[in-house]
């Protein structure tokens, strides 16, 4: 005879009976033996179930509680009123009661289930490399075949069951929950209502994500670059103090793309010949120590997602206070430019200086310390209060230029820190949020980079718009009233060799490699923007390559004439024999021609003008290479 007495008649309801079916089996064994002892009856299937009974757990299979086989290679085994009904049976209904007990229902008063790994099956590289390389939402890997049978029917169809009836029923989808679950059967012989409801959000939360998951790669798999129907996954990081302003609410979601890269000490990233900055630290407990100290008061480790720190995918903090939204907005920012000016040359050191978005200071260098000063040295007023972004190592000398007297960040940003390079930073500043982002990868580059451990650059599959390959996980997201714009995130590379030689002398080599890194700049710059930059000797003797700068930036202006004049005055006297590079075509030559009476040896742009060849008149009068690279980099 069926069990169909109401579970409570209070807002706390018992568990007497629990499904438990999961792909994910880390914690499953404890977990269900907490339950066991605590009176509760375990129904499991498959896996799960051998996971439990290899464990000396009494578990009675699903096929045995509803006297139905497990059939079609496992693809039916819980779609079946005995379980459903037991599932979403009403406890405080009679006429549920009455019919539960006509066809001998027992009631299942908590399922825990996470899912087929379907997306992790989708990011599995046929050449076997670890899928967790490569980050979440990349399009498949495996094969259709592999990707359909991950396809969970019974998983969803119970979860959702669960979350539906969450008045009675408790539903588990992530591992994650099973210490809360615990502590309230613990303290109260059973979960609260509260907590059921919660969960039963993150249950539906969980099945929207999965079956986006599965659209997405069905749309793509037919050649759609974009899905019909987007959904915006995100998990809720951090609430903020506010947004761009204190009148403006805000929150951090992180969407997972950049999961991979994170927490692991780069072993063999960038460090400058004859430096301090060892293989692998030196004195680990220096940096645990300080890691320790910072979030004792917000919440556990710094190293996994638990801490207090809001901090997105593709970093963990390691010392200052929470960073702000402004501070995400500017330190994400950096990241992409230290990024964008390390795969340019792989002999070369990158930093730069970031102020609202917008470099004030971007530099390659033959040290970390050297691309500093070099970054720090294009505007020195704007890079006061900004954030500094390194893509190599930061050492000893490099930290030592950045504490400077007359030097002040609200961010550092680096793939790792040396033990003294780290203790310099935080003894010279409180509150200086340092950021380590682990392996310098690219993101979503089109030639490839070795990764830290010495193998090869995963490069995801990749669709195309326009004739062009993109990777889906690259995406920007602007919205608008009533709805929101989408496009390819802008990650073409600078390519001289892919320039036409439009006008003026043949280009210098110190002057092209010096534009592509004034292409890269000036891709990062608001539009209307003009970026004036150079080679630059490094201090002392022995330093090879020659450093690349930015002496002045001219961005957000509503003409182009505007920004040539804005950074023409940031350069000063540095413009004289340095390279000005524009973010689209100059519809008239004043832009051109003011750039020319002040100096500069180079003009670099799209081209694509009706008057381009006016410019291209100017270039050879005065004797300046023009340049012209086929690719707008519009900024808004």
């Amino acid at each position: 005879m069926p069990d169909t007495t109401p579970a409570t008649t209070s807002t706390t309801t018992p568990i007497r009976r629990a499904l438990l079916s999961v792909s994910n089996k880390q914690g499953i064994v404890d977990f269900a033996r907490a339950l066991a002892e605590a009176g509760v009856h375990l129904l499991s299937t498959g896996g799960t179930a051998r996971t439990l009974r290899d464990a000396g757990l009494k578990v009675t299979l699903v096929e045995d509680h509803t006297g139905f086989p497990e059939m079609l290679d496992g693809r039916v085994k819980t779609l079946h009123p005995t379980i459903h009904g037991g599932i979403l049976g009403v406890r405080d209904n009679p006429a549920h009661q009455a019919k539960m007990a006509e066809h001998t229902i027992d009631p299942i008063d908590l399922v825990c289930i996470d899912l087929y790994p379907f997306e992790k099956t989708i990011a599995q590289d046929p050449n076997g490399a670890d899928p967790k390389n490569r980050g979440a939402g990349f399009p498949a890997r495996g094969t259709l075949e592999e990707a359909i049978e991950q396809i969970d029917i019974g998983g969803p169809a119970m979860l959702r069951s669960a979350a539906k009836n969450f008045r009675f029923v408790t539903v588990i989808s992530d591992p994650a929950q099973y210490p809360r679950v615990l502590a309230e059967l613990a303290e109260h012989g059973g979960t609260t209502l509260a907590t059921r409801m919660d969960l039963a959000a993150a249950a539906y939360e969980r099945t929207c994500a999965f079956d986006a998951a599965i659209s997405t790669y069905l749309r793509a798999q037919q050649g759609e670059p974009f899905p019909r129907v987007l959904l915006v996954r995100g998990e809720l990081a951090s609430t903020l103090r506010y947004g761009e302003n204190p009148h403006q609410p805000a929150a951090l979601y992180r969407s997972g793309g950049f999961q991979a890269r994170l927490y692991e000490p780069c072993a063999q990233a960038q460090v400058p010949a004859g430096s301090n900055a060892p293989r692998q630290p030196e004195n680990p407990s220096l940096r645990s120590g300080l890691v320790e100290r910072h979030s004792s008061n917000r919440g556990g480790s710094l190293h996994n997602r638990g801490g207090g720190f809001p901090a997105p995918d593709w970093t963990a903090q390691l010392h200052g206070k929470p960073l702000s939204y402004n501070n995400l907005l500017d330190a994400s920012a950096a990241f992409e430019l230290a990024i964008a000016l390390a795969a340019l040359d792989e002999t070369a050191h990158a930093a730069c200086v970031i102020k609202h978005t917008n470099p004030c200071g971007a530099a390659l260098a033959a040290s970390p310390a050297e691309a500093f000063d070099l970054a720090i040295a294009g505007d020195p007023l704007a890079a006061y209060g900004g954030i500094a972004a390194s893509g190599s190592i930061i050492d000893t000398a490099a930290a030592e230029r950045l504490c400077a007297p007359d030097r002040f960040f609200e961010v550092v940003i680096a793939p790792d820190y040396t033990d003294e390079a780290l203790a310099l930073l935080c003894a010279r500043w409180k509150n200086i949020r340092l950021l380590r982002t682990g392996c310098p990868e690219t993101r979503g580059l089109e030639r490839p980079r070795p990764c830290c451990s010495g193998g090869r650059a995963f490069q995801p599959a990749a669709l195309k718009i326009g004739g062009r390959a993109f990777q889906p996980a690259n995406l920007d997201i602007r919205t608008i009233p009533g709805g929101f714009l989408v496009q390819a995130h802008d990650d073409t590379p600078p390519d001289p060799a892919a320039w036409t030689h439009a006008a003026g002398p043949a280009p210098d080599p110190a002057l092209l490699r010096a534009a592509a890194v004034m292409e890269a700049t000036v891709r990062a710059l608001s539009s209307n923007a003009i970026a004036i930059g150079g080679p630059v000797e490094p201090r002392g003797t022995g330093f090879q390559p020659v450093g690349c700068a930015l002496f002045g930036g001219g961005a957000g202006q509503m003409d182009r004439v505007a920004s040539c004049r804005l950074a023409i005055a940031k350069a000063g006297d540095r413009t004289r024999g340095a390279v000005a590079a524009s973010d689209a075509f100059f519809p008239f030559p004043d832009g051109p021609e003011l750039l020319a009476n002040a100096g500069v040896s180079m003009i670099v742009h799209p081209g694509g003008s009706k008057r381009d060849r006016e410019t291209f008149a100017l270039c050879n009068d005065r004797n300046i290479t023009c340049m012209t690279t086929g690719v707008r980099r519009f900024r808004h």
